[in-house]
């Protein structure tokens, strides 16, 4: 999720509409008396973004987000399940102010009453019970800059990815119709809000891309051609460790987030006749090693995925698609038909 926010305007299949930056429009001096740095500076604001979602220090943190996830039908919100995760991920500075991410990130459905890892899950609306496919990335690498794109949100200029482009816009203009090109760019600034000794900011974007799990071939997991959500993140952080410029990372950083999207392919819906989709609302928090991991997660890994308590060591991109839990879904569930 959280990385996923982080690299995903570096894949053209999404379709952003940036809504968080054109907040931020204070005068760069009395901005600073009160950040603590210039919030007009784009690099100064991704470094602080960087430094609230990851670190620059020697050692990866864990980036954690816990919360539940809610049916959406007509004017109802229905508690369904726990949703929990983290982004295991550091930074470095590279030249013209961009900033390369990197680390591994899970994703994982949760049994609402006892926060274990679900196994498999009885949906109300279908009575089928199914298994649940949770979200596993084990490398992920992207190359911020302090230019991000004006038709879209989370990447900027030339990056890792930019070779999908050639297929990718083929595959978003065959399965939606829409004509993409190369989006033209505007600088990361960010709306920062002071209160007391602590800054918070907020990103909300919208999302539109193609759907790999194809109604043609997962009829019931689909649920059409494209995927269409919408995200609000509320981060922050204290002022000293945003201001200072020898600081790593923000240790207590942390802050919410808000999606909302169609129902996950997991939950077999897309033939239910059911209108309506899914909200989700998590915390965040950061926390230095495994130990600080919620209990369940930490154990199911220690079982299941152990490799993904190690961190990603390599500053280069990983073979292979963007993973999301459409494109995991894809490719680890055999297609129905």
């Amino acid at each position: 999720m959280i990385a996923e926010t982080a690299i995903a305007a570096f894949d053209p299949l999404h379709r952003r509409g940036f809504l968080g930056l054109a907040a931020a429009t204070a005068v760069p001096g009395a901005a600073a008396a009160q950040t603590g740095f210039d919030i007009a500076d784009p690099v100064a604001n991704l470094a602080a973004y960087v430094k609230i979602i990851s670190t620059f220090a020697d050692r990866p943190v864990f980036n954690v987000y816990m919360g539940q996830v809610f049916a959406r039908i007509g004017e109802r919100l229905t508690p369904l399940f726990g949703y929990g995760g983290y982004a295991f991920t550091q930074a470095r500075r590279a030249d013209g102010g961009q900033i390369e991410l990197r680390g591994k990130e899970v994703a994982f459905y949760l049994d609402g009453k006892t926060g274990e890892v679900m196994e498999t899950w009885d949906n109300p609306f279908t009575g089928e019970r199914v298994a649940a496919v949770h979200v596993i990335n084990p490398a992920f690498y992207a190359k911020l800059g302090p230019r991000w794109p004006a038709a879209g949100f989370t990447g900027a200029g030339e990056n890792a990815l930019s070779a999908l482009w050639a297929v990718d816009l083929a595959t978003v203009q065959s399965a939606t119709g829409i004509s993409t090109g190369a989006p033209a760019t505007v600088p990361f600034l960010l709306p920062w809000t002071r209160a007391g000794d602590r800054l918070a900011t907020q990103l909300t974007m919208s999302v539109q891309k193609a759907n790999p799990v194809t109604p043609d071939r997962w009829p019931k997991a689909s649920t059409g051609p494209t995927i269409a959500s919408h995200e609000t993140f509320v981060l922050s952080g204290d002022v000293a460790s945003l201001s200072d410029a020898s600081a790593p990372t923000v240790a207590d950083g942390g802050g919410s987030l808000t999606r909302q999207s169609p129902w996950s392919p997991f939950m077999r819906m897309g033939q239910s006749g059911i209108v309506g989709g899914l909200v989700m609302s998590c915390h965040l928090y950061k926390v230095a090693d495994a130990a600080g991991l919620p209990a369940g997660l930490r154990r199911y890994l220690e079982r299941r995925h152990a490799d993904m308590l190690t961190h990603y060591d390599v500053w280069a991109p990983p073979a292979g698609p963007l993973i999301t839990g459409w494109t995991y879904y894809a490719i680890t569930v055999a297609p129905e038909r």
